[in-house]
């Protein structure tokens, strides 16, 4: 790999262990249905932040790959794949009402099921609801953050 993409992965990757971690809370529906309504909408509010945060790294990212014939020569896809990612990082944000997404979270989370679900993949799973994503595709997401997110749950 050459630095470019051990820049961007260990960037990438800093971003998210911020995203599901917070001294050594696990962000999942257990600390969800711990929070007060003020934290939620707090919640909410950073969980936007960081997204267009990652917007902004990702189209700087792009750009500074433009620049780079050689690196372009060599990997064609990773501009698609990073116009790709923020195309659903847009969509993601695209949720203006707090309210409708933290009355959706905490529904999500009354199934017990649900529960070893991180924060941030609720939050994800809950808009694509909310913007009319079938319900087979919902139920396919749900069953692959359950087997996903409780593996990761199982190491830390």
């Amino acid at each position: 790999m050459n630095r470019k993409t051990i820049t961007f992965m260990v960037i990438f990757l800093a971003l998210s262990h911020y995203c599901i971690s917070q001294e050594e809370r696990k962000l999942d529906g257990n600390a969800w249905l711990l929070y007060s309504e003020s934290e939620k909408y707090i919640f909410f509010n950073g969980f936007k932040i960081g997204a267009a945060r990652v917007w902004e790294l990702l189209d700087d990212y792009k750009n500074f790959l433009n620049e780079d014939d050689e690196y372009q020569r060599k990997n064609p896809n990773t501009i698609a794949e990073i116009e790709g990612l923020g195309k659903v990082i847009l969509l993601d944000l695209s949720i203006n009402d707090p309210e409708q997404l933290i009355d959706g979270i905490d529904s999500f989370y009354e199934d017990y099921a649900n529960k070893h679900i991180f924060i941030h993949h609720a939050f994800l799973i809950v808009q694509r609801r909310i913007r009319g994503t079938p319900e087979d595709k919902i139920k396919e997401l749900i069953q692959e953050y359950r087997r996903l997110d409780s593996s990761q749950n199982l190491k830390n």
